[in-house]
C-alpha cells in the first residue's frame, strides 16, 4: 500500500482499539486496514481534486483573456465604423450644400 500523510494518524486509532497486554483482535487489524485504504483513497481524490482546480483555473484565466481581447477588438472595431460613418455623413452634408 501506497504511504501517504494519514498512514501516520491511523496507527494512533489502531492504538486505541488495543487493549494493554492483549493481542490484536483479527477484526481490530481488518477495521485498521480499512481505515488506511479509505484514507489512502481519500489522500488520492484529494489530489486528484487539486489538480482540476489548477486545470480550471487555467481554463479560466485563459477565456477571460481572450474575453479581453475580443472586446478590445470589438470596441476598436465599432470606434472605426463610427468614424467612417461620421465621415461619410460629413462627406453627404457638404455634397447636398
Amino acid at each position: 500500500m501506497q504511504s501517504c500523510y494519514f498512514s501516520s494518524v491511523t496507527p494512533l486509532l489502531f492504538d486505541a482499539l488495543i487493549l494493554p497486554n492483549a493481542e490484536p483482535c483479527p477484526y481490530v487489524c481488518m477495521v485498521h486496514q480499512l481505515v488506511l485504504m479509505w484514507f489512502a483513497f481519500l489522500y488520492q481524490e484529494k489530489e486528484l481534486l487539486e489538480k482540476h482546480n489548477l486545470w480550471l483555473d487555467e481554463e479560466l484565466k485563459a477565456k477571460v483573456k481572450n474575453l479581453a481581447e475580443l472586446r478590445k477588438t470589438n470596441m476598436d472595431e465599432e470606434a472605426r465604423m463610427s468614424a467612417r460613418i461620421a465621415e461619410v455623413s460629413l462627406c453627404d452634408l457638404t455634397h447636398d450644400g
